[in-house]
């Protein structure tokens, strides 16, 4: 039986740009997010880069595949690397970028993405505590950890 419970999440606006963000509380694992996250915001033999070569962004290529996504492993993300790999996509087969924040900055990823005027989007697992600072990044979609990340957005 399906269920009839509506997800009506509290809005943040922030002051200076008036973006309305919308948050989300799903309690559960970080690779059932991860899984639920990627089944929504894309499509099967869509093409993502994962960036960085440890335990988590591995993961996270290996649940983006089981999804049936087309992955690369980008395992050596330098702010240089990025914004080649990002920019060497001219005709938008790239649809996201996913990134582990305690080993890749968000910010980088988001400056090579304005820099190529891609429409990438951009995935954040900010899981890991202590949460990374975000403000700025401008990430599509970020996957926190609801005792540090949500703190952290009380308070800004």
């Amino acid at each position: 039986m399906p269920s009839r419970q509506r997800h009506l999440g509290p809005y943040v606006t922030t002051q200076p740009t008036g973006h309305c963000a919308e948050i989300r509380i799903f309690p559960c694992a970080t690779g059932t997010a991860w899984q639920a996250i990627l089944a929504t915001a894309l499509t099967p033999r869509d093409r993502v880069v994962v960036l960085g070569s440890d335990g988590a962004a591995r993961a996270w290529g290996q649940i983006a595949h089981q999804a049936g996504l087309r992955v690369e492993l980008l395992e050596t993300p330098t702010p240089k690397t990025i914004a080649r790999r990002i920019g060497a996509d001219r005709f938008g087969m790239l649809k996201a970028v996913l990134v582990v924040a305690d080993h890749v900055d968000p910010h980088v990823v988001r400056a090579a993405l304005d820099t190529a005027f891609h429409d990438a989007l951009l995935l954040v697992d900010a899981s890991k505590a202590p949460a990374p600072d975000l403000a700025g990044a401008h990430a599509d979609i970020v996957l926190t950890d609801p005792r540090a990340g949500l703190a952290r957005l009380a308070a800004e």
